[in-house]
């Protein structure tokens, strides 16, 4: 259009910072509720726990009052129909304290159930690490922080579980040649978890990724429309509930493609592609190398980073490690009697090259280990520096 405007939350009047004043003076949960009211944008996550045994969460923020799919495409300005519709009411933002099921928890999923009668948006994250954290929670008793610790570095791939026994059973192992076979054969007894040591994680990721571009690359390639994939939860939904999904056939061939049809040839790009990679099957192929962890300088400086860092998880798994992004802060906070926690940051506590602090944490962050924090009462007495903030007028 010519002439566009726009309309953004973060525009609107706000008071962030007093949020987090509050919070961090906060005793209750009244408290906590009444420092959220502060809080406009971006929308957060913000959990409460106390050591009386209360928990909450509130899907925070300043949410206008949209109808079901209001804002996807650009509108004319012109119309009041277009308009926001004031905004969702505060007691109607999504939230729950203490809860039946006795925990609160989430990965950035959609944050309401259907029946929801506000418009929220359509655009969440997929719905497998949050499921996995609920499976895992519900499953605990007695949970200790050593718990908690280990289930920031499950990797078990829902995607994998949910997408693999399809694309296995689609494939017609009389056309697979001796070597795709053992391939196969990997994947059918494979457990789901994207364990660094193990060679199937990166079998079923480049099969997965190669079967998603044979269903939708022909058409979401030759528009000149710039078109949005969908997510891979809503494609492996749709794609194994419906055998005559229209993206399935490929539209560059004069045959009419089934699910079968791309399973099997996708298959056997995957096996031409890896081995073309990585020569015949073996150490090389191993998911912690395939995975590409690398933790970049913030300013992208070359030589100041890390990389290849060998290491479990997926985008889709709790710990959700892959490529250059992941889960940078880990922290486990014990409430009671006395607050303990425990946390890693990978890199070091100097942001000195030099020094020998510089990335002394990245080895423990990519193991899973924490170190316990301390949690200061009164000022220490024994300290190499302090930093003292002033106003501008005193």
């Amino acid at each position: 259009p010519e002439y566009h405007a726009m309309r953004w939350i973060a525009h609107e009047p706000s008071n962030e910072f007093k949020t987090f004043y509050e919070l961090n003076r906060a005793e209750d949960y009244e408290d906590y509720v009444t420092a959220l009211k502060n809080y406009k944008a971006p929308a957060q996550n913000f959990v409460f726990a106390s050591n009386e045994g209360d928990i909450a969460i509130w899907v925070n923020g300043l949410f206008p009052n949209k109808w079901e799919h209001q804002g996807r495409t650009v509108s004319d300005g012109t119309d009041p129909a277009y308009d926001w519709q004031g905004w969702i009411p505060r007691d109607h933002v999504p939230h729950i304290k203490n809860p039946e099921r006795g925990f609160v928890s989430s990965a950035n999923q959609e944050s309401a159930a259907p029946d929801y009668p506000y418009y929220l948006d359509d655009d969440f994250a997929p719905f497998e690490r949050g499921r996995r954290i609920n499976d895992l929670l519900e499953s605990m008793e007695n949970i200790t922080p050593q718990d908690m610790q280990e289930m920031q570095m499950d990797d078990y791939s829902y995607y994998a579980a949910t997408l693999l026994p399809s694309l296995l059973m689609w494939t017609d192992q009389s056309s697979l040649s001796p070597e795709e076979q053992v391939l196969y054969d990997l994947l059918e007894e494979w457990n789901y978890h994207m364990d660094a040591e193990e060679l199937t994680p990166s079998i079923f990721r480049q099969w997965a990724s190669n079967f998603y571009g044979a269903v939708l690359y022909d058409e979401y390639e030759t528009t000149e429309a710039s078109l949005r994939y969908p997510s891979r939860d809503i494609f492996v939904e749709r794609v194994k509930t419906d055998p005559d999904f229209s993206f399935i056939d490929d539209l560059t061939t004069e045959g009419v493609e089934t699910r079968e049809d791309l399973a099997l040839a996708t298959l056997k790009e995957t096996y031409s592609e890896l081995t073309t990679a990585w020569g015949a099957l073996g150490d090389q192929w191993k998911w912690g190398v395939a995975i590409n962890n690398d933790i970049d300088h913030l300013a992208n400086i070359p030589g100041l980073g890390a990389e290849n860092l060998f290491s479990s998880g997926s985008s889709d798994a709790v710990n959700a490690t892959r490529g250059g992004n992941g889960p940078s802060w880990r922290m486990v906070v014990e409430l009671g009697p006395e607050v303990k926690g425990w946390g890693v940051y990978p890199g070091g506590a100097s942001g000195n090259p030099g020094s020998p602090n510089y990335d002394s944490m990245i080895e423990t962050w990519r193991t899973g280990g924490l170190f316990e924090l301390d949690f200061f009462k009164e000022e220490p007495s024994d300290f190499n520096y302090k930093l003292s903030l002033k106003s501008a007028d005193s």
